[in-house]
């Protein structure tokens, strides 16, 4: 699918269904910008009979895309989850799907080196594992990082281009989140080294790690939201702002540059998204009161140019729509309406958001009506500006069952898992919230 002129009375472009048999679907953008460039055909990446959860995907610089889930045999019980990986070489096809884990496991994460050596992070119970693998063609081999420290959650992992990896999770163990860092060197007779002693979270944390290994957690209790950098020697937390309890929306770049947004719950009720920025300096600069709206998702480029997005209204009835904010290099925060704002009996909800190699800003979102069914959509935007242009993603996926890979260069990649009960009509021609 390309991204091409809107079309008189449609702002959502289709792409090209596929049977919904499918249990993983990917497609992967061409060397370009995903606001011009021509989209790959939707890949089956998953066999039929089977769930599947909790999607990631990487891209490299060179092209190469690896995606990986969580498969589970249909009518199997809870805990029943194993992690899959699939990959395809820059310039080749996909081999076959891979089985990296036993039962029991939780949501994976994904990195892939320039020369196509690729890392998969994930836990089953309070056991992290990683497994490896050397270049595009070598085997896969899992190790067992740590344990003992309590239920593993939201593992980040990150691999560089000497093949050095850094992961990152939260030991979850009844309300205290303590959250570790870790890393290895290429050689593969090399031992995992623990980087300080762990953050102690007081509610769950949001956590990120950079492709040079810099890690970031950042949370909210008790009305304040926190951020703190990880692996260090007794690191201390900053303090960013007032905030309710939700988990934080958080992004890392290379070099340190981050940005983490999150929800303000003002005396009436209504409720505003704020954010706060950090620079190469270390130093957090707070950027205010952004707009009306709730559960922001940010995202952060390579160069470190910068997204805010989130939806207007929760409420179905309301005028709704998808506000951003969108900062280039070093230039000022711009206000940027992604989805214009219409009334309709609809609310929106993000599914991810990233920013490419050039600058260049990419939102997943789902439009809910109120009699059930909707649109999903991918949208982009150009780095140099311009509007943005919508595809809609056939089958639809599953609300947070979506994953957006980009990489330095401009390429990005995008996975997700079909919804089985969405009740979605047909998707040509319907409004992305304008009238």
């Amino acid at each position: 699918m390309v991204f091409g002129p809107r079309r008189p009375g449609a702002s959502v472009d289709e792409m090209r269904a596929i049977p919904l048999s499918a249990a993983v679907i990917l497609l992967a953008a061409a060397h370009a910008s995903p606001a011009s460039a021509a989209w790959s055909s939707p890949h089956v990446a998953g066999p039929s009979g089977t769930e599947v959860r909790a999607p990631a995907v990487a891209r490299s610089p060179a092209g190469d895309v690896m995606t990986v889930w969580v498969r589970v045999p249909r009518g199997a019980g809870p805990g029943s989850g194993q992690v899959m990986v699939r990959s395809r070489p820059a310039q080749g096809t996909w081999g076959p799907a891979r089985r990296l884990s036993g039962p029991g496991t939780g949501a994976p994460a994904a990195a892939i080196a320039p020369d196509g050596s690729a890392a998969v992070a994930f836990g089953i119970r309070d056991v992290l594992h990683v497994a490896r693998r050397q270049g595009r063609r070598g085997p896969w081999r899992v190790e067992r990082v740590a344990s003992g420290n309590g239920h593993v959650v939201d593992v980040r992992i990150a691999l560089d281009a000497r093949r050095r990896i850094t992961v990152a999770w939260s030991a979850r163990s009844g309300d205290a989140h303590v959250v570790r860092t870790a890393r290895r060197g290429p050689r593969a007779s090399g031992r995992w080294a623990y980087r300080g002693d762990g953050v102690v979270a007081r509610a769950r944390p949001a956590i990120e790690v950079a492709a040079d290994g810099r890690a970031l957690a950042s949370w909210a209790h008790d009305g304040s939201v926190h951020a703190v950098p990880l692996g260090g020697l007794d690191p201390a937390a900053t303090r960013l702002g007032s905030g309710d309890d939700q988990i934080p929306s958080l992004a890392l770049a290379p070099g340190g540059r981050a940005v983490v947004g999150w929800r303000v719950v003002l005396p009436g009720g209504s409720t505003v998204v704020t954010a706060s920025e950090r620079g190469r300096s270390g130093a957090w600069r707070s950027l205010g009161d952004l707009g009306v709206g709730s559960r922001p998702e940010v995202a952060i480029g390579p160069r470190g140019d910068a997204a805010v997005v989130w939806p207007v209204s929760d409420s179905i009835g309301e005028r709704a729509g998808i506000d951003g904010q969108i900062r280039s290099g070093t230039e000022p925060w711009r206000a940027t309406p992604v989805v214009a704002r219409a009334a309709c009996e609809c609310r929106y909800v993000l599914d991810g958001v990233a920013v490419d190699g050039r600058g260049g800003p990419l939102v997943v979102w789902h439009r809910v009506r109120r009699e059930g069914g909707g649109v999903v959509a991918l949208s982009a935007r150009a780095a140099a500006g311009g509007p943005w242009r919508s595809v809609a993603l056939r089958p639809p996926p599953s609300v947070g069952d979506v994953a957006l890979g980009v990489d330095r260069v401009a390429g990005a990649a995008l996975a997700w898992s079909p919804a089985r009960t969405w009740a979605a009509g047909p998707l040509t021609r319907l409004r992305a919230g304008a009238r």
